[in-house]
């Protein structure tokens, strides 16, 4: 600024006149006063640029800070996960190797049951044998009523014809994949399961001792056989059938009666055909103690696992045991996890057993 002005004035003197020299002054000194002007406002922008840059700088540092403590988080759950998937590895191997030995004693204890099983059906076949004292024989014509009360039993206590037509539904599935041939329904009670056969289009036939029941069958056009279950399998041709089925039959036999009948029953299915046996289910409590025994001409209970075997001993593969038709209440108001169990386990169980393919020489 200082030297602007010299400079007028040396010029003022040295060549223009006073007015031209002072118009040139003037104009100096507002580009001057201009260029200060817009310094002031670079300056003032600059030091709003620097106040952003240090926020800036300020926001990163944090940021950082945040990362850091992220990362070091990040990195202490993974070696968390490490451990415990290193205990969880350790704990899959220890109960892989207890299952291992779980089903070695199981695989033990079932040839244990099965020879158990075996002893105790010759047993009792020579037992049956050997029985005949006078005081067993049946009165006359106790035989008779028994047979004539029995259809008034199964109206009582198995439920409506659509009750038992609803139920026996579930079995449906496992009657897709057979081989040619006819299935056998042994003591086939009121005709329910044959007329939801031919129904299905399976050629079917039905076994029963009792004469009202299969005169009513007959009567509804169902071919039904009035005979005795195990010596109408027997008089059958080795693998003519392509299932035997039986409802609520097997608690009614003799234990060695029943392993004979399995027995015959694999003889007359066909390669891959199938053996369904329904029985009342021991495992409910109520059953075991009250139901079960409503039924007179009830033997005895036959829980899942004993049927299991018995169908194993006779050769066939078991395919499944089914809990079916659990009651009503679902035992939310038991507060024991046991008791809930037995008091709500279905009401009747079954095994599902196929006789194998390949059948051994």
């Amino acid at each position: 600024m200082f030297v602007l002005r010299k400079l007028a004035e040396m010029l003022r003197f040295l060549r223009f006149g006073p007015t031209r020299l002072d118009a040139l002054a003037a104009r100096l000194d507002a580009r001057q006063d201009a260029a200060d002007a817009r310094q002031d406002a670079a300056s003032v922008r600059t030091d709003e640029i620097m106040r952003v840059l240090t926020a800036a700088e300020q926001r990163s540092g944090e940021l950082h800070s945040y990362l850091r403590g992220v990362q070091a988080e990040l990195h202490a759950h993974q070696a968390a996960a490490g451990a415990q998937a290193a205990e969880l590895y350790d704990q899959a191997a220890s109960t892989a190797r207890a299952v291992r030995a779980g089903a070695e004693d199981a695989r033990r204890e079932a040839e244990w049951t099965r020879n158990q099983v075996s002893a105790l059906g010759a047993a009792l076949d020579r037992l049956q044998r050997s029985a005949g004292a006078p005081g067993a024989a049946v009165p006359a014509g106790a035989a008779a009523a028994q047979e004539g009360f029995y259809p008034t039993l199964e109206h009582h206590f198995r439920g409506s014809a659509e009750d038992l037509r609803a139920r026996l539904g579930a079995y449906r599935r496992w009657l897709l994949d057979l081989p040619p041939g006819p299935v056998a329904d042994l003591g086939c009670g009121r005709g329910e399961w044959l007329e939801l056969l031919g129904e299905w289009g399976v050629t079917a036939t039905g076994v029963d001792l009792n004469a009202p029941n299969v005169e009513g069958m007959r009567a509804r056009g169902l071919d039904v056989h009035h005979a005795d279950a195990l010596e109408w399998l027997q008089a059958q041709p080795e693998g003519s059938l392509a299932a035997v089925t039986s409802f609520h039959v097997i608690e009614h036999l003799p234990f060695g009666v029943l392993l004979r009948l399995v027995q015959e029953a694999r003889r007359v299915l066909a390669p891959g055909g199938r053996l369904i046996m329904e029985t009342p289910n021991p495992e409910n409590v109520i059953v075991a103690t009250q139901t079960f025994w409503l039924d007179p001409t009830h033997v005895r209970p036959l829980p899942p696992a004993l049927l299991e075997v018995v169908v194993r001993d006779a050769g066939l593969e078991l395919e499944a045991l089914l809990r079916l038709n659990p009651p009503a209440e679902d035992g939310h108001d038991i507060a024991d996890p046991t008791l809930r169990a037995l008091m709500t386990q279905g009401r009747d169980c079954a095994v599902v057993a196929r006789k194998p393919t390949a059948v051994a020489a």
